[in-house]
């Protein structure tokens, strides 16, 4: 995995927040922190090794974000490291990335992995951001990752089995979602009695905040 901070401004707490699948901080940085230290980690293609374990230990207090395949490898990492969290709130993802009614149907992951060196990340951004408003946000912070380095964790991320306990507290479903559909989402989030809420718009959910706190607040 990489890590970078988003905010470090000497807060007593820090938010977690692990991205989706292909992405880097970019697409997150326009997002403010008034009362938290946020930490991003990404690029989920070996997850033995974890940057910044120090610093996470000398916060009393910690939550936990993870967005669409992030959330799968959040979960992962945080029950073999034995961390805790405050709160965690897990956003139009899935516990089993390739599943076929709890995840992504084969399919599709396998289409996109191989369509990646001929448009394929274009269509998958299409889908992404399908409104004006989604996309405009997002060419705003474009994620710089190369396309063979996203391929490679494509495929490591697709190889995670269901695992046996989830550790986040609620998830948000995004009802225009075109990546892992909302059926399938709330599928996954079912079998470990995790409560569900809907938003408004598609799988890049974070046009509708400005604040991490307002993330945060989405988990009660």
């Amino acid at each position: 995995m990489k890590a970078a901070w988003l905010h470090q401004a000497g807060h007593p707490r820090l938010l977690v927040f692990f991205a989706g699948w292909g992405m880097d901080p970019t697409p997150f940085r326009r997002l403010a922190s008034r009362r938290w230290d946020v930490l991003v980690y990404y690029d989920f293609r070996c997850l033995d090794e974890i940057p910044c374990l120090a610093e996470l230990a000398a916060y009393p207090e910690m939550a936990l974000a993870a967005w669409s395949l992030g959330c799968a490898a959040a979960n992962r990492v945080a029950h073999e490291r034995g961390w805790t969290f405050s709160r965690s709130v897990a956003i139009n993802g899935t516990l089993v990335p390739e599943d076929e009614q709890a995840g992504i149907p084969a399919r599709w992951i396998a289409a996109t992995a191989l369509g990646l060196a001929d448009g394929g990340w274009q269509k998958f951004v299409r889908r992404l951001c399908p409104d004006a408003r989604a996309r405009e946000v997002f060419d705003g912070g474009l994620p710089g990752r190369d396309w063979r380095g996203a391929a490679e964790e494509l495929q490591c991320l697709r190889r995670f089995p269901p695992p046996d306990a989830c550790l986040f507290d609620v998830a948000l479903v995004s009802e225009q979602d075109r990546i892992i559909l909302p059926e399938n989402q709330r599928r996954c989030w079912d079998r470990y009695a995790v409560p569900t809420f809907s938003l408004p718009g598609p799988h890049y959910a974070f046009p509708l905040w400005t604040h991490w706190e307002e993330v945060l607040a989405c988990s009660g």
